[in-house]
């Protein structure tokens, strides 16, 4: 498989890079569509975002032709992070507009086109952002929320965390 860059965005965007500056292959999709995270992983990359009440998805793993599908959300239910660790690709989201509780869930896949059912997760706040590290997930979002997990579909918040502005992305490295 070869190596490049992805990026995505608003209106559907979707483009691939070998170097960083020279983009080619751009797919657009419709006005409105917000791609809003990619992730590399099982020689693919998969791209998640959400458009009228669902979820948009899409794989490619040349980055010139892409699989697209949809995912039901209802308005309330949108991918908002993607991460791929430990074989799989783990999508986290939920309401952040939403009163008290912003119904945090994940869905995994292992294949970027088939995917698990929305379960919630424990706590109030979403997490936006996931990485993959030292054989764990580790999640950031909401009113500082910091959560960990050993298969990306539980998750326990870190102790005695205060309420601070929202942590937008989180990466694991050396």
């Amino acid at each position: 498989m070869p190596s490049f860059f992805v990026a995505v965005g608003h209106n559907g965007q979707r483009l691939v890079s070998e170097n960083g500056a020279d983009w080619k292959h751009l797919q657009l999709g419709k006005e409105g569509e917000t791609y809003r995270a990619v992730a590399a992983g099982l020689g693919r990359f998969v791209a998640v975002g959400s458009y009228g009440g669902e979820n948009i998805l899409a794989v490619t793993t040349d980055g010139a032709a892409w699989q697209t599908l949809k995912k039901e959300a209802k308005y309330v239910k949108y991918l908002r992070g993607l991460g791929f660790g430990n074989g799989m690709f783990v999508g986290i989201g939920g309401d952040p507009g939403s009163v008290g509780s912003s119904k945090p869930f994940v869905s995994t896949s292992t294949d970027g086109l088939t995917w698990s059912e929305f379960t919630e997760i424990p706590g109030k706040h979403i997490l936006r952002r996931i990485a993959w590290g030292n054989n764990r997930w580790v999640g950031v979002g909401d009113r500082g929320r910091r959560s960990t997990s050993a298969d990306g579909k539980g998750w326990q918040d870190a102790p005695d965390t205060k309420a601070l502005d929202t942590l937008v992305d989180v990466a694991f490295g050396q």
